[in-house]
């Protein structure tokens, strides 16, 4: 055993070595995995994915990892610098508790995990899963899907991994769901729709449902999530909208949703589409339903990160579980157009908040300035022209006299 964890400590430290010397956020799968211990490591068809990738601040390290072996999940973790991550690998594809620890102590973590995709009939047009008959609702559990090698890239600023996989009765090779993760070292906002604000020690992700096999000519489909926070359970998660006057990023839209804690958020516009091309005219509605209590959480997210990552400190751990749907009244469904993605973001600290651009306050300055400027000036105009008049009155009166 002792030799088993030198090895995986040095794999980890070999991976900290290439990211902090390459300058760039470098993506690494299944870092420390040996194939000949660990079947599907390295395999070209089905596989395990893990995705780290690491970053340094002044005082602390961030980790991030994607994984989806389990339930399709997300771990952003602050800890002291210099840290190492460390990953007992037949511990973790056993679903054994903290399988994966960090040298450096752990300041502050948070945890998303995909447990279900939902596919609900909708034959009143309700758009709303919680008026769905329980007996035409399938539930397909993110555990029990097989996914393909993630595909990594890496920039200057950011990595992203994209994580392909079929769900339901339908084979590898017609995958259906594409999640997309990527990871910020700088602020700023993504170049594609809905172009969400991200700041550094934040990630994003874009979860897609493509040409899926559904049951019903009105499906609809939703997500079950569930988040694990730092903060302890003494605290709790609180939901909030936040409206704004400027669209001019996400055309159409004038709000942004967020579940937030004392130190972490997930944050989204209530908007998911139904193209590729992500228009204006492909513009469908999410709704947030209530946050939910999670009882028993070991056995709820025994595999997942959260457990690889916590064992049995879960369960003092603030966690809630709440669902997600997609689509509104009148959309013609999902079958529409087979296709819906939706994008939220996952950060440490403060969810980052849109403020009025500068073309918009042009606009607005433009707008309500203008027409003062137009009172102004025809106020004095009428001022100069009744004063001129007097004063030629004056002067006629002066000659006459």
């Amino acid at each position: 055993m002792t030799s088993k964890i030198a090895l995986l400590t040095t794999a980890a430290f070999l991976f900290l070595q290439v990211t902090l010397t390459s300058g760039q956020l470098v993506p690494v799968l299944n870092p420390g995995c040996d194939n000949s211990q660990i079947p599907n490591c390295k395999s070209n068809t089905t596989a395990y994915n893990l995705v780290y990738v690491q970053t340094n601040t002044t005082n602390s390290s961030i980790h991030y990892l994607w994984s989806s072996i389990g339930s399709f999940s997300l771990l952003l973790a602050e800890t002291t610098n210099p840290s190492n991550l460390i990953i007992d690998w037949q511990s973790l594809v056993n679903y054994t508790g903290q399988s994966i620890t960090f040298s450096g102590s752990v300041l502050n973590y948070n945890i998303l995990t995909i447990t279900k995709i939902w596919e609900y009939n909708d034959p009143s047009d309700t758009a709303d899963i919680t008026k769905a008959n329980p007996n035409q609702t399938i539930t397909h559990y993110l555990d029990d899907v097989r996914w393909q090698p993630a595909q990594l890239e890496n920039g200057s600023t950011q990595a992203s991994a994209t994580f392909i996989s079929a769900f339901g009765t339908q084979s590898l090779g017609n995958a259906t769901l594409n999640i997309k993760v990527t990871a910020f070292s700088t602020s700023g906002r993504a170049t594609v729709s809905p172009k969400l604000l991200y700041i550094s020690d934040s990630l994003q992700l874009e979860i897609t449902l493509n040409n899926v096999a559904y049951k019903y000519s009105d499906s609809r489909f939703g997500l079950e999530m569930a988040l694990v926070s730092s903060d302890g359970s003494q605290s709790r998660f609180t939901f909030q909208s936040s409206k704004t006057m400027d669209d001019e990023y996400t055309p159409g839209v004038f709000s942004s949703e967020e579940v937030v804690s004392d130190s972490s958020y997930l944050q989204w516009k209530p908007i998911a589409y139904t193209t590729s091309a992500r228009s204006v005219e492909a513009l469908t509605a999410t709704k947030m339903y209530s946050i939910n209590n999670i009882n028993n959480v070991t056995g709820y997210l025994g595999q997942s990160l959260a457990y690889a990552f916590l064992g049995a400190k879960v369960d003092s751990s603030l966690s809630a579980s709440m669902n997600v749907s997609f689509g509104e009244p009148l959309d013609d469904y999902y079958a529409n157009t087979k296709y819906q993605i939706w994008t939220l973001s996952l950060g440490l600290g403060v969810p980052p908040s849109d403020s009025v651009s500068l073309t918009v306050l042009l606009v607005i300055l433009i707008g309500l300035g203008l027409p003062v400027l137009v009172v102004f000036a025809g106020s004095g105009y009428l001022l100069y022209t009744k004063l001129f008049r007097r004063r030629t009155a004056l002067t006629e009166f002066d000659e006459f006299q």
